[in-house]
């Protein structure tokens, strides 16, 4: 018997499991965490990401934060206003990279994120006096998929 018979042998012998599900307490789990990816060729370790996110977040109480993965982080927070203030508040920064957020989904595991898009906020420098107007800010914009938010000085 070669070795994939024997794992396919032992899977035969171990107890069918029926889990349950707790979606109030999934739900209760998902409006206290969000989940980062720090975007950068560094390695950011898990003290710093917790110094530095207690220093810029200026949360009621500190979030906990756990590596998952190599640049992959869980924020638990206390309370929702400050789980929210962040979220809304996004994007962050963390050392000089990009902390890309997500926001947890109670029917999500780990590996289901997908950071391969993110929030931004999009500065234009240098334009004449005449075409800094909100119209314009708008067509500007449209260059990206979406828009959260448009800020003017008009």
């Amino acid at each position: 018997m070669d070795q994939e018979e024997s794992a396919q042998e032992g899977l035969k012998e171990l107890p069918a499991l029926e889990l349950k599900i707790d979606i109030t307490e999934a739900n209760r789990i998902s409006n206290l965490t969000l989940v980062g990816r720090i975007i950068s060729e560094k390695t950011i370790k898990r003290k710093t990401v917790q110094m530095i996110t207690r220093r810029i977040w200026f949360t009621h109480e500190p979030a906990m934060v756990d590596q998952l993965s190599h640049k992959t982080f869980l924020f638990s927070f206390k309370r929702t206003a400050d789980r929210a203030r962040v979220w809304n508040r996004r994007p962050w920064t963390i050392n000089g990279a990009h902390l890309a957020l997500k926001e947890w989904d109670p029917v999500m595991s780990v590996q289901d994120f997908d950071f391969s898009s993110s929030t931004f906020w999009v500065q234009i420098h240098g334009l004449p006096l005449q075409y800094l107007n909100k119209d314009n800010a708008i067509k500007i914009g449209g260059l990206f998929k979406d828009i959260l938010n448009c800020e003017g000085s008009s």
